[in-house]
């Protein structure tokens, strides 16, 4: 499960004046993904997937993030 809160601040400058307005939603949904490391020697590598699959109000956002990570175990 991913908590989420986003805000959305919004200005025009215009010749009759500024507008401006501001929301925010929030929620909770589910994210999945899979990963995979390999060692060699001390030398670790590792890459993951997740999918963030996010909707509030009948809007549906899907984020796709792919990483890869290099370390090393003393």
């Amino acid at each position: 499960m991913v908590a989420w809160d986003a805000d959305f601040d919004y200005r025009l400058n215009t010749l009759a004046g500024d507008i401006s307005t501001s929301d925010g939603v929030d929620g909770s949904d589910p994210f999945y993904g899979i990963g995979a490391e390999y060692e060699i020697n001390q030398v670790v590598l590792r890459a993951e997937y997740e999918r963030y699959d996010l909707s509030d109000s009948g809007e549906d956002l899907e984020i796709d993030l792919v990483s890869a990570g290099l370390g090393y175990r003393f």
